[in-house]
C-alpha cells in the first residue's frame, strides 16, 4: 500500500502482510491518504515490513529505496524485536514488533516532520541560490558598465576577472586575458618620468598586503595615444590574515590631468597678474603716502612758520627797539629797556616751549625718566590747577593708595597733565568738574590694548571733564600737531601732540574717549617702575651758582655766537673758560690744560668727531673729567629709545644763563 501526498494530506506507501496491514491500516487512514503501490508513483513516506522480499529474493525495502520516484522519501522499516543486523546506514528509521497504531503514528509524524524540514531547507537554499544568481547577474551588469577598469587576481597572480573597461584602458600587445597571469611589464611611467617597475604595480603590491590608493601614472600602449591613469591596489585577506585575492582599480584621468595643467598655467598667469596689480597698487599707495606726507609736512611747517613768525616779531621788534635806544644819543630809559628786553625774553621762552613740544611729538626729545610718585605729583599740582582753571571749575582727585611708582620724565608728565587740564577748562565755558584719577593696570596676557603694547604693569592717570565733548569727525585728527578746534589765539594745537609723543617715547600710550554733550576722558598709561624706591632728596641744598677761583671749563661749540654766549656767561660766573670749535682741537687743548674740570660740548660737531666721541676720548685721557652735553635735537649718539644713556648729563638748547650755571655747578659739586 502507498501513502501518496495530496494537498494538505501526506501519502504513504506501505508494504506489509495482510495481517499487519489489517492492524494498522484503519488508524492510518484516519490521518493520511493510504494507497497501494499501483495507485501512486511517489510517496511522502515508505513503511515496509523487513521480512518481505522482492521476486529476486532481495529485501523489498532496498528495491523501494532504489525506485527513482521514491528515492527522496524516508523509509520506516518494521523489524522483529530480536533483529540484530539493522541496516542503519540505509534506512531513515525503524519500529519493532509488535507494532501498535499509536507508536507507529508517532514514528510516522516524526519522519514526516523531518521531511517537511528538509523540504523547507531545500526550498530556502533554492531561493537563496536564485537570489544569489540574480545578484551576480546584476553585479556583472554593473561591472561591465563601470567607467573604470576592475581586475581581480589570486595570490599566484592569475587573473580571475577583468571588466571591459580594464580591457579598453590597458589594451597593448600581449595583454593577458582572464585565466592568464599578470604581465611582467606595463608601458607606464611615474609622474616624474621614472619607469614603473613590475614590483611597483599597485595590484602586485596589494598581493603583498599593501593598500595602494591613487597612484597616478603615464600610460603609453604604443598606439600613439598617451593616457594618465589613477591606479589603486586593494588586498582582500582571509580570516587568518593571508591574502585571498587582490583587486586593481584603474581610472582614466587624462582629462583631469590636462585640466590640472591648464589650471597651473592659469594660476601662474593669475599670480603674475596679481603681483603686477599689487606692485601697481603699492606704487599708488606709496605715491599717496608721499602726497599725504607732503601735506602733513606742509601743514606742520605752515603752523611752525606762522607761530614762529609771531614769536620772532616779538623778539626782533623789541630787540630792535633796544638797539636803537642804545645807539642813540638820547638819555636811556631804563624801565623801557627792561620792558622791551623782558618781552623779547618771553618770546624766546615761548619759542623754546614750542620747539620742545615739536620734539616731544616727533619723539626726539631727550627724556630723563626717573621713578615718580604719581599720587604725590597729582596732589602737589592740585592747588596750581585750581588757580589756573579758575573758580568755575571744580577739581577733584581719586587716588589709588596702592599705586606703583611710574617710570617717566616728571617734568614732561606735569606738562602733559597741565595741557589736559587747560583743554578741559576750555571745553567747559560754563564751568564744570575736572576729575583726576590714578590707578594701576595689568592687562590679560593674551590682550593687546594698543599696537606697541609690551606686557608689563602700567600706571594710568585719567583726566575727565564734564565739557561739551569732541565731535566724532574730529576724533581721528585729535593728536595731529597744530590741529585745534579752539578759536584763533587760544591754542597752538601742540598740547595733545606733545602728550602723545611723550607717552609713546616713554613706552606707554594715550587714549581719548569723548561723547558730545557729556564730556571727555584722557587716559595716560606709563610704565610702572620695576626697581627699588628712590631716596627722598627734598633736604638736599641747592648748589652754589658761582665758580671758584681757578675752576676751568672747556667749551666746545662750532657755532661762534652760541660759543661766545656760553663762554661769556661762564666767565661772568667766575670760571676760567677755554674755547674750541671742534673735537680734535678740544683734545689738543685738553692735553695742554690739566686744570680743566668740566668739558661742556655740543653733541653735533664738525670734522668727523661728534660730541659723544669727543667725551669718550677725553675720558680715556682724564677718567675723572666731568662732561655736560648740549643739543637742540636729541641725537642717537646719546639718546636711545627716547631716553638719555646712563651717566649722560644734558642741558637742552636753548638754555638760560641761570640754567647753565646750575648744571655746571651741580656737576662740580658731585665730585
Amino acid at each position: 500500500m502507498v501513502v501518496a501526498e495530496t494537498p494538505g494530506v501526506p501519502t504513504i506507501l506501505i508494504h506489509a502482510d495482510d495481517r499487519l496491514l489489517a492492524d494498522i491500516a484503519s488508524p492510518l487512514r484516519a490521518r493520511y491518504r493510504v494507497v497501494t503501490e499501483s495507485e501512486s508513483a511517489a510517496a511522502d513516506l515508505i513503511v515496509c515490513d523487513g521480512r518481505l522480499s522482492d521476486v529476486g529474493g532481495a529485501p523489498l525495502w532496498r528495491a523501494l529505496r532504489a525506485a527513482p520516484a521514491l528515492r527522496d522519501a524516508p523509509l520506516l522499516l518494521i523489524l522483529d524485536a530480536d533483529a540484530n543486523d539493522v541496516p542503519v546506514a540505509e534506512i531513515d528509521d525503524a519500529i519493532y514488533r509488535p507494532v501498535q497504531p499509536g507508536p507507529l503514528v508517532t514514528q510516522i509524524e516524526l519522519n514526516l516532520k523531518r521531511v517537511r524540514e528538509r523540504r523547507e531547507a531545500a526550498a530556502r537554499e533554492t531561493a537563496l541560490k536564485t537570489e544569489a544568481e540574480a545578484v551576480l547577474r546584476r553585479v556583472e551588469i554593473v561591472l561591465r558598465h563601470l567607467p573604470f577598469g576592475l581586475t581581480m587576481v589570486n595570490p599566484e597572480g592569475q587573473i580571475l576577472y577583468a571588466n571591459p573597461a580594464r580591457e579598453r584602458l590597458l589594451r597593448f600587445d600581449g595583454q593577458p586575458k582572464i585565466g592568464q597571469h599578470l604581465a611582467e611589464r606595463l608601458p607606464a611611467r611615474h609622474a616624474d618620468g621614472r619607469e614603473l617597475s613590475p614590483e611597483e604595480y599597485p595590484i602586485r603590491r596589494a598581493l603583498r598586503g599593501e593598500l595602494v590608493t591613487d597612484l597616478e601614472i603615464e600610460y603609453d600602449n604604443g598606439n600613439g595615444t598617451k593616457r594618465w591613469l589613477r591606479t589603486s591596489g586593494i588586498p582582500v585577506p582571509r580570516p587568518d590574515g593571508t591574502i585571498q585575492y587582490a583587486i586593481g582599480v584603474t581610472i582614466d584621468v587624462t582629462g583631469e590631468q590636462a585640466a590640472r595643467q591648464e589650471l597651473v598655467k592659469l594660476t601662474e598667469s593669475l599670480e603674475e597678474r596679481v603681483h603686477s596689480e599689487i606692485d601697481e597698487r603699492l606704487k599708488a599707495e606709496a605715491a599717496l603716502r608721499q602726497v599725504q606726507k607732503m601735506q602733513a609736512i606742509g601743514q606742520l611747517t605752515g603752523g611752525v612758520a606762522h607761530d614762529f613768525n609771531n614769536l620772532l616779531q616779538v623778539m626782533l621788534g623789541n630787540l630792535d627797539a633796544v638797539e636803537r635806544q642804545l645807539a642813540g644819543e638820547a638819555p636811556l630809559d631804563r624801565a623801557r629797556l627792561l620792558r622791551q628786553a623782558g618781552a623779547a625774553l618771553r618770546g624766546a621762552e615761548r619759542a623754546t616751549q614750542m620747539t620742545r613740544q615739536l620734539l616731544a611729538f616727533s619723539r626726539r626729545q631727550a627724556l630723563n625718566p626717573t621713578p615718580i610718585d604719581v599720587n604725590k605729583l597729582v596732589l602737589g599740582m592740585t592747588e596750581l590747577l585750581r588757580r589756573t582753571l579758575g573758580e568755575r571749575v571744580r577739581v577733584e582727585t581719586t587716588i589709588d593708595p596702592s599705586l606703583d611708582l611710574a617710570f617717566a620724565d616728571p617734568n614732561q608728565l606735569e606738562s602733559a597733565l597741565l595741557n589736559f587740564a587747560v583743554n578741559a577748562r576750555d571745553a567747559m565755558p560754563e564751568g564744570g568738574r575736572l576729575t583726576i584719577e590714578t590707578t594701576h593696570c595689568i592687562f590679560d596676557a593674551d590682550s593687546k590694548p594698543w599696537d606697541e603694547y609690551v606686557p608689563r604693569a602700567y600706571v594710568m592717570i585719567a583726566v575727565t571733564d564734564t565739557g561739551v565733548g569732541i565731535p566724532p569727525e574730529v576724533m581721528p585728527r585729535i593728536f595731529e600737531p597744530f590741529f585745534t578746534t579752539k578759536e584763533v589765539g587760544r591754542g597752538t594745537g601742540l598740547g595733545l601732540a606733545q602728550a602723545y609723543g611723550f607717552a609713546k617715547q616713554s613706552g606707554g600710550h594715550i587714549k581719548l574717549h569723548s561723547e558730545v554733550g557729556i564730556g571727555t576722558t584722557v587716559k595716560l598709561y606709563l610704565p610702572a617702575h620695576e626697581g627699588a624706591e628712590p631716596k627722598d632728596r627734598r633736604d638736599t641744598p641747592p648748589p652754589a651758582l658761582r665758580g671758584l677761583q681757578g675752576e676751568t671749563i672747556l667749551v666746545v661749540e662750532d657755532d661762534p655766537d652760541v660759543r661766545a654766549f656760553s663762554a661769556e656767561t661762564l666767565r661772568e660766573l667766575g670760571y676760567r673758560v677755554i674755547e674750541a670749535n671742534s673735537g680734535p682741537e678740544a683734545l689738543r687743548l685738553l692735553d695742554k690744560e690739566p686744570r680743566i674740570r668740566v668739558l661742556f660740548t655740543d653733541v653735533g660737531l664738525p670734522e668727523g668727531m661728534s660730541g659723544r666721541q669727543l667725551a669718550d676720548d677725553a675720558r680715556k685721557r682724564r677718567p675723572d673729567l666731568n662732561v655736560l652735553f648740549t643739543t637742540g635735537y636729541a641725537r642717537d649718539s646719546i639718546v636711545h629709545e627716547g631716553r638719555l644713556d646712563p651717566g649722560i648729563e644734558l642741558i637742552a638748547k636753548p638754555f638760560t644763563a641761570n640754567a647753565l650755571a646750575a648744571r655746571i655747578r651741580s656737576l662740580i659739586e658731585k665730585e
